[in-house]
């Protein structure tokens, strides 16, 4: 059964199918009696205004920024993504940030900055052509 009403969520819009079928599950059964008790949460949280640490982060010579959101960068650079990946691991680790995972590929990590409390999660994605080239995602969130 699918319940769609405007401007209802999609978790209370789900809790109305269960509740929906336990209904005509209890109706063919011609039970005299049931119960049927649905119970949904949703917690909302508005992504942290990142970018003062995402305009901190540093970036290769050349960079061009594609997009950016309240916490992430996506930016365009010149050169193979192992390149750009040594480079961000020596920028990083410069500025005092530490190395809490790293693929083994290369191509993704996560960084943690003690003195402002957020993780970086940087994403490296080779670009198709005819010259190396790499898209940066960073991603800036309070650690907590």
């Amino acid at each position: 059964m699918d319940v769609r009403i405007p401007g209802m969520s999609v978790a209370m819009s789900f809790a109305m199918g269960l509740a929906g079928m336990a209904f005509a599950a209890t109706a063919a059964a011609q039970s005299t009696t049931g119960t049927f008790t649905v119970s949904v949460r949703v917690v909302r949280q508005a992504a942290a205004d990142t970018t003062p640490v995402l305009d901190a982060m540093p970036t290769p010579a050349g960079a061009r920024r594609l997009t950016r959101t309240r916490a992430t960068d996506s930016l365009w650079v010149d050169g193979a993504p192992s390149v750009v990946a040594r480079q961000y691991h020596d920028a990083l680790q410069a500025r005092g940030y530490r190395l809490a995972y790293a693929s083994g590929d290369g191509l993704a990590s996560a960084w943690i900055d003690e003195r402002s409390h957020h993780r970086i999660e940087l994403q490296l994605r080779p670009v198709i052509g005819t010259t190396p080239a790499t898209r940066v995602v960073l991603q800036a969130t309070p650690d907590t």
